[in-house]
């Protein structure tokens, strides 16, 4: 028997003593089946665009109460989750795709296919470690977030800065399956997610200056595996050095924990990422 995160949100509630957990649904995606994560296609790639199609299995929606506000959490399979503390907690996915080693990167939307979800208020993050002197019944939310009449987030897709790992330039595409709009207590589902990477020009932000530099066959296949079109820009000159890859969990705590250490190793000339165990599996 699987527990999905909002079992594991039922027992956090029954021992902490938090929002009480009435009810917990599942709403098929566009496959309209249960699975472990999101179906990834890779439509078109080239040195020119790469196309991307990503299908979401289902999401897993909550019903929970706190002084007589409904308030839903959300659940997504191999999902990680945004959301600082008191903002929405929605699902989040991160898919790593290769770049040319100089040029610029646009992103753009190609296809959204979308679903209405129950009415609600997004249940708002806590954060870990939450201070004890503020009660075990304390409960933080933005109200001034929540009193907007806005989506949050503000676009269903973000494309972040190119990062190097060997012989790889790369950026992260952040996906947002599920968007609110607590003012109008409105939820959406991103069913379906097609997103086009197109390069053109060339780009000073962190540009790949040496074509030499080339994994090792087992790290190449390490990264092969969450990251899309990596086999179209490596090379085929031998390569001593090394470099980090963090694999972490799903929690903005520890990545953001972690930064002072990718930062160091950087400058100290290595080439560092971090993936999450959502990216990698």
């Amino acid at each position: 028997m699987k527990l999905g995160r909002l079992g594991l949100l039922l027992i956090l509630c029954l021992c902490f003593q938090g929002p009480i957990l009435a009810r917990a649904d599942w709403i098929p995606g566009h496959d309209r089946a249960f699975s472990e994560k999101p179906a990834v296609v890779v439509l078109e790639s080239s040195d020119a665009l790469t196309e991307v199609r990503i299908t979401f299995p289902g999401v897993e929606v909550g019903e929970m109460v706190k002084n007589g506000q409904i308030f839903r959490p959300f659940g997504i399979p191999g999902a990680g989750l945004m959301g600082e503390r008191g903002k929405p907690e929605l699902p989040a996915f991160t898919q790593w795709v290769a770049v040319p080693p100089m040029a610029g990167v646009e992103l753009e939307i190609v296809g959204l296919d979308s679903v209405p979800l129950p009415p609600g208020l997004a249940l708002p993050g806590q954060g870990f470690g939450s201070d004890s002197r503020e009660g075990a019944q304390a409960f933080n939310w933005d109200d001034d977030l929540y009193t907007r009449d806005t989506f949050f987030p503000e676009k269903p897709l973000s494309v972040g800065k190119p990062v190097i790992m060997r012989n790889l330039r790369m950026v992260p595409v952040h996906i947002y399956p599920i968007r609110v709009n607590p003012g109008r207590e409105e939820n959406w589902f991103y069913t379906q997610i097609t997103f086009r990477l197109s390069y053109t020009g060339h780009s000073d932000e962190n540009p790949k200056l040496d074509p030499r530099v080339r994994p090792s066959e087992g790290f190449g296949e390490l990264v092969g595996n969450f990251v899309l079109g990596a086999e179209l820009f490596q090379t085929e000159e031998a390569d001593q050095r090394g470099g980090y890859l963090f694999i972490i969990p799903n929690s903005n705590q520890v990545e953001q924990s972690l930064q002072p250490l990718v930062e160091w190793k950087r400058k100290k000339g290595y080439p560092t990422a971090v993936a999450r165990l959502s990216e990698t599996g």
